[in-house]
């Protein structure tokens, strides 16, 4: 194990495949350090930022602001010769996502979607901080901030129109007494609700194109930063996995109830992703010391499904994680496995 590039934070990480065979450790952080990218050669590793859009930054009515690339930060994903990462306007009053095309080594951006901000509101961070945020209309609903928290190319086809998918999660959040934001509020964020909203793209002649909502059942309520977009019962079409997290309760009780299990969503091969567990009236487990009932003895928890023991299905491990520190007794921060023993099928 070695350490590359320059310390910096964030979450837009990818490792991209280029022409000549090699691959590219990509990174985008939210300090200033800018995109790094380092390509492993027999000569060790490489800086080949050069290869990548430039970060061209804008001075738009006194305030700096960095386009190209640096709007990566957020997040970033790549598969076959294609970028999809957020975006925004020059000055900033559009926010959403950009997609980025290479083609004889050099990328250049090929279509947008953005959203306009329909104001700005007084905000108050959990840190303390106070500041303004966008605010977006969003399905007739104004939300506080609108952006792909994260996303995941279908490595699997989704369907069989030959075209390239992805899903892009978008997470607000909203007053958590049920109140309407409104232009000249004052809003904290430690009373807010998170709120993460799915949807899918495809791109169709270096075009992204929203396809119609495949979910039967989706809960925005449930809180996720990890996807999977794969195969996961070995019938040749990818389905939709959330690794949800287990949050405290009592805000969100809905989440600590799964346990840390993950959210499954199986394609149907029809346009449709079935939530498995309402198709089977089947619940999956959770970690044994997140209880369904109070008191509570643990703190979050979070899960995903792979094949541990090499059998060709999908098990379930869970975990007991905390950011800062538990509250409440018996937390160990265990693991849980759970072996599967049939592949995970819908109802005929």
């Amino acid at each position: 194990m070695v350490k590359i590039g320059t310390p910096d934070w964030g979450h837009a990480v990818a490792i991209i495949e280029n022409d000549q065979g090699n691959v590219d450790a990509v990174f985008a952080g939210f300090t200033g350090i800018g995109l790094q990218a380092l390509r492993y050669s027999a000569e060790g590793w490489e800086d080949v930022r050069d290869e990548y859009p430039p970060e061209d930054t804008k001075n738009v009515g006194g305030i700096t602001t960095a386009r190209g690339t640096s709007t990566w930060a957020g997040e970033f994903q790549y598969q076959d010769n294609y970028i999809i990462a957020t975006d925004s306007s020059a000055d900033g009053s559009q926010n959403g996502l950009a997609l980025w095309f290479r083609e004889n080594d050099a990328w250049s951006k090929v279509d947008q979607r953005l959203v306009p901000v329909a104001f700005r509101a007084n905000w108050t961070s959990w840190q303390g901080n106070t500041g303004t945020i966008p605010v977006y209309l969003i399905n007739d609903e104004y939300v506080v901030g609108y952006v792909p928290q994260t996303m995941c190319f279908f490595e699997d086809k989704f369907d069989d129109s030959g075209n390239i998918t992805f899903a892009a999660m978008f997470q607000s959040t909203v007053p958590r007494d049920g109140s309407a934001i409104v232009e000249g509020g004052s809003y904290k964020e430690n009373e807010q609700y998170n709120i993460q909203g799915i949807t899918i793209f495809q791109i169709q002649e270096n075009k992204i194109v929203e396809i119609e909502n495949p979910f039967d059942i989706y809960n925005k309520s449930l809180f996720a930063n990890f996807l999977d977009c794969r195969d996961l019962n070995s019938d040749g079409y990818a389905d939709f996995s959330r690794h949800v997290f287990s949050h405290t309760p009592p805000v969100y009780l809905e989440s600590w109830q799964r346990g840390g299990t993950p959210v499954i969503n199986l394609n149907n091969k029809a346009g449709g992703l079935i939530e498995y567990e309402n198709n089977q009236d089947y619940e999956m487990p959770g970690h044994s010391l997140l209880t369904r009932e109070p008191p509570f003895n643990a703190d979050s928890g979070q899960g995903y499904t792979r094949d541990i023991n090499g059998d060709g299905i999908e098990d379930i491990v869970v975990y007991e994680e905390s950011m800062f520190g538990s509250q409440f007794t018996g937390y160990d921060a265990s693991i849980e496995i759970y072996l599967g023993n049939y592949h995970l099928t819908l109802k005929e």
